[in-house]
């Protein structure tokens, strides 16, 4: 919970001080903007290596396969939406909607052999 307090925090204070600059040199806006979303990135590493040290835990229960495939997505659309985020503070919003589509495609892509398994589950329980 403290995690989310500090996220936000850096947030708020980092929305003043962008909007306090784009009032005195506009052309700065963007590079602060990108800096700050780098460091709420940093903040958040501790909170990403508790997620994927869980993750590693349920290895014992879930087959390994799902494991490295659920964190494989998790860090797709955490890429692109990072990156999807940083085209609209450009003001390139057209690219951000394909970095989106983009994304989407590529954990369909994903998940096709998943799909395979959840067919073979149905499958052997339609037989029994």
């Amino acid at each position: 919970m403290s995690l989310l307090v500090n996220v936000c925090v850096y947030a708020v204070v980092s929305a003043i001080i962008i909007s306090i600059i784009r009032s005195i040199k506009p052309e700065f806006t963007i590079a602060i903007a990108i800096a700050a979303g780098v460091g709420l990135v940093i903040v958040c590493v501790d909170g990403v290596q508790t997620i994927i040290s869980s993750a590693y835990d349920l290895q014992s229960v879930i087959n390994s396969k799902y494991v490295s495939l659920l964190l494989k997505i998790g860090g797709i659309c955490c890429i692109c939406r990072l990156c999807a985020d940083i085209c609209v503070d450009c003001g390139v919003v057209t690219l951000a909607s394909r970095v989106i589509s983009i994304c989407k495609i590529s954990i369909c892509a994903l998940c096709i052999p998943l799909l395979g398994d959840v067919i073979q589950i149905v499958k052997k329980l339609c037989e029994m």
